[in-house]
C-alpha cells in the first residue's frame, strides 16, 4: 500500500510541472482558467471540467488515472490468475456498452460513409 502511494506521488510530481507550465501559458494568452485549475491538479480534468483551458491535458489525466488503477487491478488479479479472463471480458463488455450508449445519446453515426 505504501509503495502504491509513493508510486502515485512520484507520477504526480513527474507530470505536474509541465501541466503548470501549460496552465500558466494559457493564462498568459488570456484564457480564463480560474475555476478549472483544481481539476487539473487532481488529474480529473478529462471528467469534471466544463471548458478546457488546456485541451491536450486530457491525455495526462487519462495517463495518471491508468497509473492509479493498474496496481489495484494487478493486486486483484494476482491471487487468482483465472479470474483475469472473466474480469477482462466484463471490462471489455462494459466499455463497449458505454461507447454504444454515448453514440446513441449523441446521435453519432455507427459507421463512416465513404463516398
Amino acid at each position: 500500500r505504501v509503495r502504491h502511494i509513493f508510486f502515485l506521488v512520484s507520477r504526480w510530481l513527474r507530470l505536474m510541472p509541465i501541466l503548470v507550465v501549460a496552465l500558466l501559458s494559457s493564462a498568459c494568452m488570456g484564457l480564463n482558467c480560474a475555476g478549472e485549475w483544481k481539476w487539473y491538479v487532481v488529474f480529473l480534468n478529462n471528467v469534471m471540467q466544463q471548458n478546457a483551458c488546456v485541451g491536450q491535458a486530457w491525455s495526462l489525466a487519462v495517463e495518471f488515472q491508468l497509473y492509479a488503477l493498474t496496481p489495484l487491478t494487478l493486486r486483484l488479479l494476482y491471487p487468482r490468475p483465472g479470474r483475469g479472463a472473466g474480469i477482462a471480458r466484463c471490462t471489455a463488455g462494459c466499455g463497449l456498452l458505454i461507447a454504444a450508449l454515448i453514440a446513441v445519446r449523441a446521435a453519432l453515426p455507427m459507421t463512416d460513409s465513404v463516398e
